[in-house]
């Protein structure tokens, strides 16, 4: 088994699926009701959901995500935002999908990583999508990208306080360490060092971090807790000073 596996086995596939992002998921169902073509802007900090809430959202809509473009998927690399690429981007979304519901669904991750080129021509395309088009630009820094850009799209926010998120975080993992152990221990995200940092939760980090436990079967030390308390209780000192 390799840190890949749990990550791909419980990435989730629709939005009912997505854990610890209630409101998130609240207004993308709200959105669900009665879609239309759209922009949204997905921010929050790393391993919070965005790109795999886009996907859950994609297959919500009825696009074939499997098929990539053939069903509806579209989507612009990290680092890969040019204005060429955009205008790419858009003529693709004007054809009709082979298979799937008729949507089209493009996914921008990293949108703050942006050539001035490509801002200016998103400021343009984004005033006139095609028919059943849905933008989503995923970004972990929202005030990166230019303001006219940020308003021509509706932004929802992904939450990564461990104060937020510990007890859904917690319940998580056990049901993941019960489904691929078996075992009645049940580890926290405190036992496992390096998944909250500065104060923050990632669920990416989380199932990186579990996966050598999986394979060994074997439930990390507790003293691990008491560890990433205390680093964690300093550096909040810390912040907290530089206020």
């Amino acid at each position: 088994m390799n840190t890949a596996i749990l990550a791909e086995k419980y990435r989730p596939s629709t939005l009912a699926d997505i854990r610890g992002q209630e409101d998130a998921t609240r207004a993308l169902s709200l959105f669900l009701s009665a879609p239309a073509s759209t922009a949204f802007i997905f921010e929050g900090g790393t391993g919070t959901g965005k790109t795999s809430a886009a996907l859950a959202l994609a297959r919500d809509l009825g696009v074939d995500v499997d098929q990539k473009e053939f069903g509806g998927l579209h989507e612009i690399s990290s680092g890969e935002q040019t204005a060429a690429t955009v205008r790419e981007l858009m003529a693709n979304l004007r054809h009709w999908p082979m298979t799937g519901s008729g949507w089209r669904v493009a996914i921008v991750n990293e949108a703050d990583a942006v050539t001035q080129g490509a801002a200016y021509t998103w400021l343009d395309v984004l005033e006139s999508l095609p028919e059943r088009c849905v933008v989503i630009f995923t970004t972990n820094e929202v005030s990166k990208m230019p303001a006219r850009w940020r308003d021509r799209c509706e932004v929802v926010h992904f939450a990564s306080s461990y104060r937020l998120l510990r007890d859904e975080a917690n319940r998580f993992l056990a049901e993941i360490w019960h489904k691929e152990t078996g075992g009645t221990e049940q580890p926290t995200i405190d036992d496992l060092s390096g998944v909250v940092e500065d104060d923050e939760v990632s669920f990416r980090r989380l199932l990186q971090k579990l996966q050598p436990y999986v394979r060994a079967g074997k439930a990390p030390e507790p003293v691990a807790a008491a560890t990433a308390a205390a680093k964690r209780a300093w550096e909040t000192r810390r912040a907290n000073k530089a206020k």
